[in-house]
């Protein structure tokens, strides 16, 4: 990873933010790029897949950690519940989850909301893009 240029990160970033506002992503600017760090440090590793998986998840759990430290010092109320209603695997998932199947047949999880209100929502944002995947909301676990 230390042998990434200035250049190649500021193309990795001209390629994956598109996707970030054409899908509506709710991430900011740090998210992507852990997001970016996790992928361009992985890309051309030897180790198995298995092992980049659990080191991502440790990423992941240091990353949210750090943000919710930094966001319970800032005075923005709002910016600390953002953090803290993020979820990641092993964390307490939320009641509603967003489904995507595609052309396929294959089943994706897009998001997980507290009401399903804001489940429903996030399906009928999705479904009007006019693309073909199929949208739905179910309760967490069912």
């Amino acid at each position: 990873m230390d042998s990434l240029s200035r250049q190649q990160w500021e193309r990795a970033q001209a390629a994956f933010y598109p996707f970030v506002h054409a899908f509506s992503l709710p991430l900011n600017p740090d998210d992507v790029d852990e997001i970016l760090y996790a992928v361009l440090t992985h890309i051309d590793t030897e180790m198995p897949v298995e092992q980049i998986a659990v080191q991502v998840q440790a990423q992941i759990q240091t990353y949210l950690a750090q943000a919710r430290a930094m966001y319970i010092r800032s005075p923005s109320a709002g910016a600390a519940a953002a953090v803290q209603e993020r979820t990641t695997p092993g964390s307490e998932p939320r009641s509603w989850v967003v489904w995507r199947q595609d052309d396929h047949g294959n089943r994706v999880e897009v998001a997980r909301h507290a009401a399903r209100a804001d489940a429903e929502e996030q399906v009928a944002a999705l479904e009007s893009r006019g693309h073909k995947q199929t949208y739905w909301v179910s309760q967490a676990g069912t």
